[in-house]
């Protein structure tokens, strides 16, 4: 279905996923010239029209929560090919796809993605919504680095199919709570408890409870304790831990209410793991003041109200030593307080006079959003330093700073330098309008934007146009592309030279491409864009091993064709192919033999 337009105005560009009720895609709004998501309904969900109907109302109530963490569904569109959900674009990856590739994360980085999922959350609980599917599989990890819930409350939808919950069940058992699966509704409760489990995830690299059979693994959740997380990692705090668990409880009277209260938790957490400070449990508690100890002298009683003391010898004689004297201090006593008092006295001083020399702390400023110089300039008023950390490809203006580390309104000292991520701008641009210039020039101006001009430059007869200037150009001007994408231009060429024929360019060539993945060392998401004398698409996404042999057959208009390759997103390499000779389709369809 790639390239192919719904309700002639989305574009579907690229496909995300494939899942057992929806294929999601990404596609291109025309009307709005946007990215969006589009789901297209799976057979046989796109002809029952009570499920498609229930989804339909899932979006109008879901909206009623608004955060940049929940992905905005906009509405259910149908035309001939079926039914369709449009959301807004959610560009990142499945949180499913970086804990299998990277977890157990470190203590910070796992509480950091809890905050930003529960953050999210408490914003649905507190509309009155839940998101009742919660799991990695519902989680995007964005280029920032934050966490975007999606599919939020459509599983309110899955009781009106006789099979949309029978089809979903293996992707959801591993985070159900116990009462969802004895006859429960989802709550916020039980969205508390799907947190737990990704937080689990998240510290030990696994699942509290894995099974076989997705009921199996529900009767684990329901029967067995979950293993203590610091047991598969030493290094999670012991009150995270408890955390973890208040969010595993069985009861959900035992849990926490919602994801508010969660998120206050776990917000203590983190603070107290970047400034380095033990956490008490439960949260928030004081630890009870000890009594004072009193030293206990052997012998010494109390003689009056008044708190004198005295020390009788045990001899028959009515005589006291001079240092039994009641009120007098024993010399041992006496010069230990004296070497405690100076002590004292020289730290308080030795305080003193560090705190007078040390720089005063300033807060960090709000640079998110200004250029490169305006942040160093608001930066050094303060007297800090502005330090370029990373650049990366972000959807705000090129130039701009999009974070900065630490955070804005955290306390520094006076000259330390804030790292700046500056923006590099997004990985989508327009495609100028090279027509009427030299292929250098094409090639120049296509550079700048971050796309390439493909070759070798095809010539074409056209008397209207300066020879050696380019005379169209695919895509056309001002269609978004995706930076790196290739251009191929025609160029009018001399009365003498043969251009490539218009009917060449009209026909379907087959093209093979072989990719062996022996360099690399770790799966990867192995993307294939093709151009061809029409259009660019791409024409294969999965994720292969290192070792993979991929074997890719497509069909391209023209007899030559560019592909590029993307490892996890990268370009890797391009390649031209030229189509085998006579090894082509016309327009109607027919083989030619």
């Amino acid at each position: 279905m790639i390239g192919q337009s719904l309700r002639a105005r989305y574009e579907l560009v690229e496909l995300l996923s494939e899942g057992a009720i929806f294929r999601s895609f990404r596609a291109l709004d025309h009307v709005l010239n946007r990215d969006v998501c589009i789901r297209t309904f799976q057979s046989p969900f796109d002809k029952e029209a009570p499920f498609v109907e229930a989804v339909k109302a899932v979006v109008i109530k879901q909206n009623e929560a608004k955060h940049p963490g929940i992905e905005r569904l906009i509405e259910v569109d149908d035309d001939e090919n079926g039914p369709f959900l449009i959301s807004e674009a959610s560009p990142g990856a499945l949180l499913t796809e970086r804990i299998r590739k990277f977890a157990p994360f470190s203590v910070p980085v796992a509480v950091s993605t809890a905050v930003s999922i529960a953050d999210a959350l408490a914003t649905l609980h507190r509309a009155g919504r839940v998101h009742g599917d919660l799991g990695s599989h519902h989680v995007m990890v964005t280029p920032e680095g934050g966490c975007r819930l999606i599919m939020g409350g459509v599983w309110e939808a899955y009781s009106s199919s006789q099979t949309a919950g029978v089809v979903v069940l293996p992707n959801m058992a591993p985070y159900l709570a116990p009462e969802i699966s004895q006859g429960g509704q989802p709550s916020a409760a039980s969205d508390v408890y799907a947190l737990g489990v990704i937080l689990f995830q998240l510290l030990s690299g696994r699942l509290p409870f894995i099974a076989d059979q997705p009921m199996a693994t529900i009767l684990k959740h329901s029967q067995e304790e979950p293993p203590g997380v610091r047991s598969l990692n030493p290094s999670v705090p012991k009150a995270l831990e408890e955390c973890i668990k208040k969010a595993l409880s069985k009861d959900p009277e035992q849990r926490y209410p919602d994801a508010e209260s969660f998120l206050s938790d776990l917000r203590m957490v983190e603070d107290a793991l970047r400034f380095g400070k033990s956490v008490p449990w439960p949260t928030g508690e004081k630890p009870e003041p000890r009594e004072p100890v009193v030293p206990q002298l052997t012998g010494i009683k109390e003689e009056s109200a008044k708190g004198k003391f005295f020390q009788r010898r045990d001899r028959d004689e009515e005589e006291f030593d001079e240092d039994d004297v009641p009120g007098d201090v024993p010399m041992w006593l006496r010069t230990a307080t004296i070497f405690f008092v100076a002590l004292v006295v020289f730290m308080i001083g030795g305080w003193m006079i560090f705190n007078l020399n040390r720089p005063r702390n300033v807060t960090v400023p709000n640079v998110r959003g200004l250029t490169l110089a305006q942040a160093e300039a608001n930066l050094k008023k303060l007297n800090l330093k502005g330090r370029i950390m990373r650049r990366e490809i972000n959807d705000q203006a090129a130039g701009t700073v999009v974070d900065t580390d630490p955070s804005p309104g955290f306390a520094v000292y006076e000259g330390q330098s804030v790292g700046l991520v500056i923006s590099q701008g997004s990985r989508f641009v327009e495609t100028p309008d090279v027509r009427g210039l030299t292929p250098d020039k094409a090639r120049e101006m296509l550079d700048s934007v971050g796309l390439s001009l493909g070759d070798p430059v095809e010539k074409t007869r056209d008397r209207s146009a300066e020879p050696g200037t380019v005379v169209s150009q695919v895509p056309e001007p001002r269609v978004r592309l995706e930076r790196g994408s290739i251009v191929r231009v025609k160029v009018a060429g001399e009365e003498d030279e043969r251009p490539t024929s218009d009917a060449e360019n009209r026909r379907r060539y087959l093209y093979t491409i072989k990719i062996e993945l022996t360099d690399i060392e770790d799966p990867v998401e192995l993307r294939v864009d093709m151009t061809d004398s029409r259009r660019t698409r791409t024409i294969h996404r999965e994720t292969h091993d290192p070792g993979d042999e991929i074997t890719i057959e497509e069909e391209g208009y023209g007899p030559r064709a560019d592909f590029r390759i993307f490892y996890d997103g990268e370009l890797k390499k391009q390649v031209t192919k030229t189509a085998e000779s006579g090894a082509y389709w016309e327009d109607t369809g027919g083989r030619n033999p």
